[in-house]
């Protein structure tokens, strides 16, 4: 009876962690599309496009850091967790309690 009341916390962990997931992820996409959205709406199709294209470079940019940041943080984490303070770069966030 107590494997199965740990592995039903584990999966209420992992579908609460998959509706905020989906919850963030889905307002990623209301936030990077919607504005385009409004914008046309307001002017006319070719001023649309002055705006869209910068928009575009610098989301495709914010994507570029996201990947970079995807991979730091979890290595990141894992140092700190286990105070390996000479591979996070000996810096002070890493040996504080």
């Amino acid at each position: 009876q107590r494997v199965q009341d740990d592995e039903l916390q584990v999966v209420a962990q992992l579908a609460g962690f998959g509706a905020m997931k989906f919850a963030s992820q889905l307002a990623g996409l209301v936030t990077f599309q919607l504005d385009r959205v409004i914008v046309a709406a307001f002017l006319p199709i070719a001023q649309v496009t002055y705006y869209a294209v910068p928009v575009t470079i610098t989301q495709k940019l914010t994507l570029i850091q996201a990947s970079f940041y995807t991979a730091f943080f979890p290595a990141a984490s894992e140092m700190h967790a286990v105070r390996d303070r000479p591979a996070c770069g000996g810096s002070t966030w890493a040996g504080r309690s």
